[in-house]
């Protein structure tokens, strides 16, 4: 039911204010209808590192995870995915098949040891002719190593013999050895052939020849 106030004077404080509602709408809110918010859809709010929303879950059905397929993560140097393994099944080992090292070749260190295989002291040296009683034959590809002394100042020449053929090549490039002062040389060798030495003058001669294999 409206009502109006025609010509009235509100007094407010110490001073009067004409009001002049003429014709003011009644307004009628007995019967305004309910709003069902019952159905109402859901709004997705999109979720964003610099815009979170929260979320509060309550009261949320049972997930079975059961049989939930396995996901994927890649893993890297920037983005390391931390792992807790647990309950992992035994691993077993037991019939793993052996390795055989049986037939691995070994390797004879002592055959890589330097051998002296011919010496003398006081021995007398005819110029120009070997002075090993037999040339040596090395057993494999390597070194010998020549070391010599003689009381008389001569060249020193090793002998490379193929076959029937001998070959004489100066050592110390050419040059006499000084009497009484010892020289080592380090040859080339090949079992393809054997080797000697002599020595350009007569003399009383020590010498001592060594194999190195490689």
């Amino acid at each position: 039911m409206g009502s109006s106030l025609q010509g009235q004077v509100v007094i407010v404080g110490n001073q009067s204010l004409d009001t002049n509602v003429i014709n003011t709408p009644n307004v009628n809110v007995a019967n305004t209808p309910s709003v069902n918010v019952a159905n109402t859809p859901s709004v997705n709010i999109a979720n964003s590192a610099t815009n979170p929303v929260p979320a509060e879950i309550t009261n949320t059905p049972n997930v079975n995870i059961a049989n939930t397929p396995s996901v994927n993560i890649a893993n890297s140097a920037t983005n390391p995915v931390p792992a807790e393994i647990t309950n992992t099944p035994n691993v077993n080992i037991a019939n793993t098949p052996n390795v055989n090292i049986a037939n691995t070749p070994s390797v004879n260190v002592n055959q890589l040891t330097p051998s002296t295989v011919a010496t003398g002291a006081g021995v007398s040296a005819t110029a120009n002719t070997n002075i090993l009683s037999s040339s040596y034959a090395p057993p494999a590809v390597g070194k010998i190593r020549v070391t010599f002394a003689g009381n008389a100042s001569g060249v020193l020449s090793i002998v490379i013999v193929s076959g029937t053929t001998s070959y004489v090549y100066a050592l110390n490039a050419g040059n006499a050895l000084t009497a009484n002062a010892i020289y080592t040389f380090e040859i080339p060798v090949s079992s393809s052939y054997t080797y000697n030495i002599q020595y350009s003058v007569a003399a009383t001669v020590f010498y001592q020849i060594d194999f190195i294999p490689n």
